[in-house]
């Protein structure tokens, strides 16, 4: 009778361990699916934030990088590097553009070559793709056509300008519009 009694208690025991197992089994997969699924939704996320959080880029096609030389004619004032990104405005400025407007983001680090502190005046002209000059800088910063970087004599600064542009642009020219000054401009 015993053996009949553990017989039965041993087939019970196995059928409780078959569920279980398959429930462990379903979970586990469950889990793995789950897992999956969480990896491909942080990935697109991820994807997604670097896509759309770049600050009002657009996927236009990549302009130049710029840089090792000196800025507009005798300047001492050089252009260590300079890269562009395609963007849009995120407010309206200065009765010219409007918030959502089509522009050229110009960021860069130059180095100042003289031996005095001087205020750098900087601006920069697009080309289209037929070397024709379009847009027009247009800085949150200030009404004018310019940005201004403070530089000590021998030492080195970061830039960025912001273009405004309706045309399609190929190439770009950072320049100096005016003499650097020991003065700021107004």
């Amino acid at each position: 009778m015993r053996t009949q009694i553990e017989k039965l208690s041993y087939d019970k025991l196995r059928t409780f361990h078959q569920k279980i197992f398959k429930a462990l089994l379903s979970k586990a997969m469950m889990r793995k699916v789950f897992t999956v699924l969480l990896i491909v939704l942080i990935a697109g996320s991820i994807v997604w934030y670097f896509k759309e959080s770049s600050v009002g880029t657009t996927q236009n096609p990549k302009l130049p990088s710029k840089g090792g030389y000196y800025l507009t004619g005798d300047s001492r004032i050089y252009l260590i590097n300079a890269s562009a990104k395609f963007g849009y405005y995120d407010r309206d400025l200065w009765g010219q553009v409007k918030k959502g407007d089509k522009c050229v983001i110009i960021s860069g680090t130059i180095r100042n070559d003289y031996d005095r502190d001087y205020y750098v005046p900087l601006s920069a002209v697009l080309y289209n793709s037929k070397g024709e000059k379009v847009g027009i800088v247009v800085q949150p910063e200030r009404p004018d056509h310019f940005t201004v970087v403070y530089l000590e004599g021998g030492k080195v600064g970061t830039f960025k300008l912001y273009v405004f542009c309706n045309d399609s642009v190929v190439d770009y020219e950072v320049f100096i519009p005016f003499e650097p000054s020991e003065i700021p401009p107004p």
